[in-house]
């Protein structure tokens, strides 16, 4: 399906996106009210859209989105599907880390995803603290 849009409207979208962006880095905050639309696979839809529900200062692992899209078996698919992610921070695929707690794979580098998680008040000890919660068998909800 082609989207079309007015110079009007496209810049009324263009000032949503940029007020977006200036709250979150100032806040940490991300709203969803911006419309995506980015061409991929319907499994990559259903994993961006999955991503979108991931609320800021929480995480989710590569296997909890896999089981939430409906694939369980398909944590790699997830990734693949993360790095395919034409639209970072509106789709925020720098809160999907892997089964232990580890960050993994980010289209703009592993230190911007550690500052884009620090911003929404998550550290990599944050994270080390998980990673040792799931060695002893302990769920976590990766929030703060």
């Amino acid at each position: 399906m082609e989207r079309t849009c007015t110079c009007r409207s496209a810049g009324r979208l263009l000032d949503l996106v940029w007020a977006v962006l200036e709250t979150f880095f100032a806040t940490g905050e991300l709203s969803t009210d911006v419309p995506v639309y980015a061409p991929g696979t319907e499994f990559q839809q259903r994993v961006w859209r999955e991503l979108r529900t991931i609320r800021p200062g929480t995480t989710a692992t590569y296997g909890q989105i896999a089981c939430r899209v409906g694939s369980p078996h398909a944590a790699r698919a997830v990734g693949a599907a993360c790095g395919a992610n034409p639209v970072p921070i509106l789709v925020p695929c720098h809160r999907v880390i892997d089964s232990r707690g580890s960050l993994h794979g980010y289209s703009g580098g592993l230190e911007r995803k550690e500052a884009l998680l620090a911003l929404e008040g998550l550290s990599a000890h944050r994270l080390l603290l998980f990673d040792q919660a799931a060695e002893a068998g302990q769920q976590s909800t990766h929030e703060l």
